[in-house]
């Protein structure tokens, strides 16, 4: 009899337990259904915006022929743009593939016996893949958001575009001698005043002193504004290399300047590439400042040993010292040093065949000298920091 009775007893225990175990697979189970992941609508319709963009810059294109500078802008931009789609459909892919991953997974779950071992290797399975779609779907917000900042760096406004390329160029003028340089970006004193570096080529800086103003003395700057007005200023000598034809100055003014140039990394200058398009800014024959459009045409030019890009915007007398910018970001990318010539009994000028020294050979010269610092900070800016 109490052996009946503890049969009894154990068999309802048993199957009490069979009952809570299977409801808690039955729970596990639900649960897994519940986390697989669904496509990210966010990275779907980036791709669909990135595709439409692209195609309306297209047709933009298209219209644009015969007007070089936009169709050089639009170029730029379509090639960013396209990179960015390629971006984001390889990830909203491998988002897809690992969503099918996981999904295939709690499916093959659910028709497997729920043995306590099974389940929870499955449940292991379904986990790591998750985890590696959260991974990737990370990588794609970051990816989607480093690609709209190149997307939108390269539609500058025409203000923007004055900004950063007319408005820092300046004129240096003598008596008889004219050349031209560029103002960077004002950088703040903890005194509550402005320093304001100056960048321009040797030759220019040493005919103004030889025009009879002596090698100590300062440089007459020319400012301009939009409205064409002029703000008459004064630079000094911080240092000079006669090789690649370089001269970095200090603004005699403790204000900051309305319009600096925008510096490039040195991975961006390493970026750099034959057919870049490119804007020279320089005051030619003593002009205001006027641009020029026209393309990186050698990276490879030695004089005396020395490299210089060559470039095919127009330049003329008065152009060295003046800056050659990216056409599409505006940094500045180099010095335009001198005008190609044919020629030695009677030089024949060829201003399409100009020669710049680029920035990444001023900025070694500047920190081997230690004349100053190449600053690159997580916001992207670079700015040139003075050690004298």
């Amino acid at each position: 009899m109490h052996r009946m009775l503890f049969a009894g007893v154990l068999g309802t225990v048993l199957l009490s337990l069979g009952v809570v175990q299977k409801s808690a697979l039955e729970g596990r189970l639900e649960s897994l259904e519940r986390a697989t992941p669904v496509r990210d609508g966010a990275l779907a319709s980036e791709v669909e915006r990135l595709v439409g963009e692209l195609s309306e810059l297209r047709a933009e294109l298209d219209a644009a022929r015969g007007d070089d500078a936009l169709a050089a802008l639009l170029d730029d931009r379509i090639e960013a743009v396209g990179t960015a789609l390629g971006d984001a459909q390889e990830l909203l892919s491998l988002q897809d593939a690992r969503i099918g991953q996981v999904g295939e997974q709690v499916t093959a779950l659910q028709a497997a016996s729920a043995t306590e071992d099974r389940l929870s290797a499955l449940e292991r399975g379904v986990e790591l893949r998750w985890n590696g779609l959260s991974q990737a779907m990370e990588a794609t917000a970051q990816l989607a958001q480093e690609a709209r900042a190149r997307t939108e760096i390269v539609a500058p406004s025409p203000e923007e575009r004055w900004d950063r390329t007319l408005g820092p160029t300046v004129q240096l003028a003598g008596e008889t001698t004219v050349g031209s340089g560029v103002l960077l970006e004002s950088r703040a004193l903890p005194d509550g005043t402005f320093e304001t570096l100056l960048l321009t080529c040797w030759h220019v800086v040493r005919d103004i002193q030889a025009d009879g103003r002596g090698p100590n003395a300062t440089i007459p700057i020319s400012i301009y504004a939009p409205d064409g007005s002029k703000l008459q200023r004064e630079a000094r000598m911080i240092g000079a290399n006669v090789d690649i034809d370089a001269c970095l100055l200090r603004l005699d003014w403790k204000e900051a300047v309305p319009h600096g140039a925008w510096l490039p990394s040195r991975a961006r200058l390493a970026h750099s590439k034959v057919y870049d398009a490119i804007v020279a800014v320089g005051c030619p024959l003593g002009n205001d400042p006027i641009p020029t459009l026209g393309n990186v045409s050698s990276m490879h030019h030695e004089v005396d040993g020395n490299r210089f890009w060559m470039i095919s915007a127009p330049t003329y007398i008065g152009n060295s010292g003046g800056g050659v910018f990216g056409a599409a970001d505006h940094r500045l990318l180099g010095l335009f040093s001198k005008i190609y010539t044919h020629g030695s009994i009677r030089p024949i000028i060829v201003p399409h065949m100009g020669l710049v020294t680029p920035l990444a050979e001023v900025y070694d010269w500047l920190e081997e000298r230690g004349l100053a610092r190449v600053e690159e900070r997580p916001d992207g800016t670079v700015q040139l920091v003075p050690l004298r």
